[in-house]
């Protein structure tokens, strides 16, 4: 009868969830050490060459926002704002619910770029 209760089935489902938020988190903060170490080494390459150099990290930086812009534009059109708008929308009756998918722009091509930001 305890084992039935709504309460243990939530508790339980609360840790289960607070667990799996950790190890995700822990292994996102991992990720960033990594883009933060590869990041410094690739800078410190693009010291080596005197006049030239810059060069690397521009276009390491241009390419990362272009790759973040396509993402966007492929994965996920309807990105805009903060979306309040399309979810009063949605309230309202005005627009259908939005298919979910998961567009990990910010996450990857950002991220290349704002490692040593995120400490």
């Amino acid at each position: 009868m305890l084992l039935n209760s709504r309460v243990v089935r939530l508790s339980v489902a609360s840790l289960g969830t607070g667990l799996l938020i950790g190890i995700v988190g822990g292994i996102f903060r991992v990720l960033l050490l990594v883009a933060e170490h590869l990041r410094s080494a690739f800078v410190g390459w693009a010291h080596a060459w005197p006049y030239i150099g810059w060069l690397g990290p521009v276009t390491m930086g241009l390419i990362c926002a272009a790759l973040a812009r396509l993402m966007v534009v492929r994965l996920s059109p309807q990105a805009e704002g903060s979306g309040l708008q399309n979810v009063e929308a949605v309230f309202s009756g005005e627009a259908n619910r939005p298919i979910r998918r998961f567009c990990p722009s910010n996450s990857s091509a950002a991220s290349w770029q704002l490692a040593p930001v995120w400490r």
